[in-house]
């Protein structure tokens, strides 16, 4: 998946999707002079007096340069806090896109108090479009999402930071998941020690990965006991 920062007005980027995140405590979005500032006004007010019950998502005329517009608000998600809420909604916006044939998603969070969310649309993008779909003859095809979030450009240093962090460790969850999906007959011991090592590798580790008669000798007897029953014999 492609992740971009740009920094022009959200009426001047190119997209397919445009998504719009409400908070009563935190303004994540400038959307002044845009044709949605209405739009976006008169659907958080129906959102706070629980007209609507989900998102708002619909179809825009050609006066708008987006074909559409999805617009969440952390009403929806009481139980989250604001940082849980919005990596939830991007993550439903690029399963969205994907549901409905869109190749292009803009997170709009353009605002200073927008700043430190960037990192969690990050994350919300990346674990979102995740599937493990290894084994299946049809692909769900994420890679072919590409997702800007509109940001300030006052703040491209922490927002060039909080991309390449949020990436990488979004990145080694989806790695994780990968391995825990595997059926057990793949993800044996050896499996999983093979994986560390690689990781070690690509990173410049040192890793010591420990046999059975290695955990025999320095006495690991539980560990040894667990694996016992297994054809694949333990690792550490």
């Amino acid at each position: 998946m492609k992740i971009q920062l740009v920094y022009d007005r959200p009426s001047q980027i190119s997209t397919d999707l445009l998504v719009v995140i409400l908070d009563s405590k935190t303004k994540l979005h400038d959307l002044t002079g845009n044709l949605l500032e209405e739009t976006v006004r008169r659907v958080g007010r129906d959102l706070n007096e629980k007209r609507l019950k989900k998102e708002y998502f619909t179809s825009l005329d050609s006066r708008v340069g987006d074909q559409h517009v999805v617009i969440f608000s952390t009403i929806l998600e009481p139980s989250y806090n604001v940082w849980e809420s919005l990596k939830i909604f991007v993550a439903r916006s690029i399963r969205m896109a994907r549901d409905h044939g869109i190749s292009r998603v803009c997170v709009v969070l353009n605002t200073e108090e927008a700043a430190p969310f960037i990192g969690k649309a990050v994350e919300g993008a990346i674990l979102g479009a995740y599937t493990f779909d290894r084994y299946k003859t049809e692909k769900a095809e994420f890679h072919k999402v590409e997702v800007t979030i509109a940001a300030l450009k006052s703040h491209d240093q922490q927002n060039r930071h909080y991309l390449q962090r949020y990436t990488a460790v979004s990145d080694a969850i989806n790695e994780a998941r990968d391995m825990i999906n595997e059926p057990g007959s793949v993800a044996t011991p050896e499996y999983l020690a093979e994986a560390a090592r690689k990781i070690a590798k690509e990173s410049d580790l040192d890793l010591k990965v420990w046999d059975e008669k290695k955990l025999q000798k320095e006495g690991y007897n539980g560990l040894l006991q667990v694996g016992r029953g297994s054809s694949h014999p333990p690792r550490l």
